[in-house]
């Protein structure tokens, strides 16, 4: 039994040595209470900014100043003016596309079986007359006599091309066979 207890009282001195030789250095030591010391001074500082982050009450003042300027820059984005002068992107009201109305092919034959009893003059008159011949019906005589112009183009210029091409040119042609064919 001796034996035994004397095997144990060394196992027991031999783990204390190993002990005592995994302890750290004076050195070892000292950069350990350092790196802790950090570590403290971290928490206090991160303790101090939770304790001066606002309180319920510090909070429903600063939500409902914040509901406030919201409402105050949606309702700017309402006002042209404010809106530029905040620098903020405002709605621009939308203007209405016109929308074309369709003509029927109809409108310019019907037109031209009007006026091609008048003399020149008159045709120029009566097409010039806003009120009595719209733009679309003057495009549609247009298009029937097959006369190409610009998408925009003034009532004056498309009359004119109407009046020359449409009717004048083709008398003038009619006049020329007629004379050709009586000699």
């Amino acid at each position: 039994m001796k034996e035994r207890k004397k095997k144990k009282e060394t196992s027991i001195l031999d783990f204390l040595a190993e002990t005592v030789k995994s302890l750290p250095s004076d050195a070892e030591k000292e950069k350990i209470v350092k790196n802790i010391g950090i570590i403290i001074k971290y928490f206090q500082d991160l303790q101090e900014r939770v304790k001066s982050l606002p309180d319920d009450d510090k909070k429903k003042e600063i939500l409902s100043a914040i509901i406030t300027i919201n409402e105050f820059l949606l309702s700017a984005k309402d006002n042209p003016v404010l809106s530029a002068a905040l620098g903020l992107s405002y709605e621009r009201a939308i203007s209405p596309k016109r929308v074309k109305k369709e003509i029927p092919p109809q409108t310019g034959e019907k037109l031209f079986n009007e006026l091609k009893s008048l003399p020149t003059d008159q045709i120029q008159q009566k097409l010039l007359d806003y009120k009595s011949v719209t733009m679309d019906e003057l495009r549609a005589l247009a298009s029937y006599l097959g006369i190409k112009y610009p998408q925009r183009i003034k009532r004056q210029d498309l009359v004119d091309m109407i009046v020359k091409i449409g009717f004048a040119n083709i008398r003038g042609y009619e006049i020329l066979r007629s004379d050709k064919s009586d000699k």
